[in-house]
């Protein structure tokens, strides 16, 4: 996966990118690439702005809710 996010900077289509995985009961995945500002390097505990994607996230684990063991 590290591979993809490097390729995506050497396009030059972007400055930078960090990314994780969160699989349950297998682990976590995280990486970088890039820079924040064409300067600074990217680690995967940058934090980033968030924009409109973020609603889309959170309307997606609220439909969730109802299927989650122990809700009713």
């Amino acid at each position: 996966m590290q591979g993809i996010l490097d390729a995506a900077v050497e396009d030059g289509k972007l400055p930078g990118i960090a990314a994780a995985v969160i699989v349950a009961d297998v682990g976590v995945w995280s990486g970088a690439a890039g820079t924040a500002d064409r300067v600074t390097d990217l680690v995967p505990q940058s934090q980033f702005n968030v924009g409109s994607i973020n609603k889309a996230v959170i309307a997606a684990q609220v439909e969730m809710v109802p299927m989650a063991p122990g809700v009713d």
